[in-house]
């Protein structure tokens, strides 16, 4: 009888540390997919501007869903068949905002991206309103990252962030 007891007692301890760690799987889970939701809603693309008279004219296009504005954005443009580093990355034709307002930033430039099959395709890094760094990258994936840092040694970033 003892036996079962503390076979009931084991098993009892094995189910409460399971439990634990699913449940804290779950309340991780769900503060990703709250923080997901925040960066879902930031994106950007480039639309050609359709001018004959400057076949290369294009807009780039920022927008902000949310309605709090997202900060430190770093809008670069990569080539469309290569994958770089973060740090050549970021060394690439960058714009950088130091806060994005929610809507769209329309800003025009020329679009003079590389003569044969190759294209530029911009990648956005920006925090959100709770300090979380996120990277879109040139396929649309989101994916948090940790880009500030890199980008205030190579300068992009003033120090002050």
């Amino acid at each position: 009888m003892k036996d079962i007891v503390e076979i009931a007692q084991i098993l009892t301890g094995v189910a409460a540390i399971v439990s634990l760690f699913f449940t804290a799987y779950a309340y991780r889970h769900q503060k990703y997919q709250e923080q997901l939701q925040v960066a879902l809603n930031v994106s950007t693309w480039i639309k050609d501007a359709k001018d004959t008279n400057n076949p290369l004219k294009a807009y780039k296009i920022l927008a902000n869903n949310n309605p709090f504005p997202v900060y430190n954005v770093i809008w670069v443009l990569v080539p469309n068949d290569s994958n770089f580093s973060l740090e050549k990355t970021l060394k690439s034709s960058h714009e950088y905002f130091e806060i994005v307002a929610p809507g769209k930033k329309v800003k025009p430039f020329t679009n003079s991206h590389s003569a044969g099959n190759g294209h530029r395709v911009p990648e956005l890094y920006f925090t959100d309103n709770q300090n979380t760094e996120w990277h879109r990258d040139k396929r649309g994936i989101l994916k948090k990252t940790s880009y500030l840092r890199k980008a205030i040694k190579l300068g992009i970033v003033l120090k002050h962030v």
